[in-house]
Order: structure tokens, then C-alpha cells, then sequence
């Protein structure tokens, strides 16, 4: 029994396989991203591996790390790989990702779908695919439950969730824009955190119910009942902000004349319900 590591390198020539190898089980890994490999011992042969080291791929007897997805046998490992480094687009069962421009373009499922939503912080796990941006409209009309994962998003189009119920809180840790009624319907509670945000459109989060505090501290727009039925006790914000109505849910006509006062000034405001006014911290 071998344990193998297939290794993605540049410039490195693999030992000739003159037979079929025995493997049990093994691991791979790819570009960094790590997930794991099981292989079929009657279906893998030497022809899988020269192809492989045709890649440059060191091989390896090193255990312990693991590969970018589940192979039935050789021809879809050679396919998937395939895919991976010569085709523009790659694609898993939800939707196509654009590798150069590390974007979704589209949406495989039907209308009104229903299922929990991935983790697409990288497309089918790789570490070299980072989903950066999605399209707008492309998955208006799928219905995604659970949390929403995509710490590598930087823009979420116009209407891109439509439809869509998240519950949880929300971490867009790269999340620049924000386009109008994005996650509309959904149902996001808790904290939300948007440190990168400098733009959040009308309706962007309407129906979403976040609470602790909103961290947006570049933002310089929001929208029209951008957090509508929110009700956030401390803000932090950029400075000169375009706010418009209802644009942080409750207290947000006081937000609006607070801010306005102080100069907008960047900072953090704190809800005193004594006085009914946000205080300026800092």
C-alpha cells in the first residue's frame, strides 16, 4: 500500500511509472486548496499518473494531505483536471464560474430551487479560484437557506439573492459594493460586518433583522431602507455619507440629524434611548 501526493509544481519531472500502482488511498493537493481523495484501486492505472506528471505534478510518498475532490476514476480525475487548467470556465452542480475574472455568470439550477448554500469563498474549493463577484440577477429567483460563505466576495450585483432566506450573521470581510435589494427577503440576524463597504443601495438588506452593532466604517452611501427592519444600537461610518431614508431601520431619521450635526464626522454613534439621540465616540 502507497500513500501518494500529487503535488502541483513548476518545472518538475515525475519518475516514469512502468506499472499499475496498488493504491488504497491517497491525497492530493492542488493549488493549496485541500479536500479529500479516495481512489479506486481497479480503475486507476499508470496512464492516469503519467497524465498527471504531464501537468507537472510531483508525485510523492508523503501522507497526510489531501486533494481538491472526490475521484470515481481516472477519466474524471484526467477531465476535471482538464477543466481546471486549459477552460476559461469551470462549473460544479449550483453554478459557472469565470476563472478569469473570478466571477459566477451562471446559474445551473432551475427556477425557485431550493437548497442550502455552498461555501463559495473558492469555487470548487481551490484555492487559486476566489469568488470575488457575482453577476446580477443570477440567483434571484433560487431559494438558499442556511449561512451565507463568501469571505472573498467584493461586489454582490443588483437582486443577486432575490428570493433567497439566509439567517445568521453576515462577515463580507472584502465586500466593497453592494447593489440594490441584493439580499432582499432574506433573513439575517445578528451582527453584520462589512469593514471594506464604501457603498450599500436601496433595499440591499430590507427584511434582514441585524442587531449587536454595524461596522461599516469606509461607507460613504446607503440607501433607502438599505437595513429596513434592523435595529442596531451602535454604528461605525466613514465620513460625508450619502444616508437617505430609513436607510439603518429603527432611529435612523435621529442617525440622520446626529450625523448631520456632528459634521459627519467618520466614527461611531451609540444609540442613548434616554435621550434619543446617537452619541458620538470617537
Amino acid at each position: 500500500v502507497v500513500d501518494v501526493v500529487l503535488l502541483k509544481m513548476i518545472d518538475v519531472e515525475v519518475p516514469k511509472i512502468e506499472k499499475k500502482p496498488v493504491i488504497v488511498s491517497g491525497n492530493w493537493q492542488f493549488g493549496g486548496w485541500l479536500k479529500p481523495l479516495m481512489i479506486d484501486t481497479d480503475n486507476v492505472s499508470a496512464d492516469f499518473l503519467g497524465t498527471l506528471g504531464k501537468q507537472g505534478v510531483m508525485i510523492s510518498n508523503k501522507a497526510g494531505l489531501v486533494n481538491i475532490s472526490n475521484v470515481n476514476d481516472s477519466a474524471v480525475a484526467v477531465q476535471e483536471l482538464n477543466d481546471i487548467l486549459y477552460n476559461r470556465y469551470i462549473q460544479d452542480d449550483i453554478s459557472k464560474y469565470d476563472k478569469a475574472t473570478h466571477t459566477i455568470v451562471e446559474c445551473l439550477l432551475d427556477n425557485f430551487t431550493e437548497l442550502e448554500f455552498p461555501d463559495y469563498s473558492y469555487f470548487k474549493g481551490i484555492y487559486l479560484f476566489p469568488v470575488e463577484y457575482i453577476e446580477e440577477f443570477i440567483f434571484s429567483n433560487i431559494i438558499f437557506t442556511g449561512n451565507f460563505k463568501m469571505y472573498n466576495l467584493k461586489i454582490a450585483g443588483r437582486y443577486a439573492f432575490l428570493y433567497s432566506n439566509f439567517s445568521g450573521s453576515l462577515n463580507l470581510p472584502m465586500c466593497t459594493c453592494i447593489g440594490g435589494e441584493a439580499f432582499l427577503n432574506s433573513n439575517f440576524s445578528g451582527s453584520l460586518n462589512l469593514p471594506m463597504c464604501t457603498y450599500i443601495d436601496s433595499g440591499a438588506f430590507n427584511n434582514s433583522n441585524f442587531s449587536g452593532s454595524l461596522n461599516l466604517p469606509v461607507c460613504t452611501y446607503i440607501g433607502g431602507a438599505a437595513f429596513g427592519n434592523s435595529n442596531f444600537t451602535q454604528i461605525t461610518i466613514g465620513a460625508n455619507a450619502e444616508l437617505y431614508t430609513n436607510c439603518i431601520g429603527a432611529h435612523s431619521a435621529e442617525f440622520i440629524q446626529d450625523y448631520e450635526d456632528k459634521g459627519r464626522l467618520a466614527g461611531t454613534y451609540v444609540w442613548d434611548s434616554v435621550s434619543g439621540h446617537w452619541i458620538y465616540q470617537t
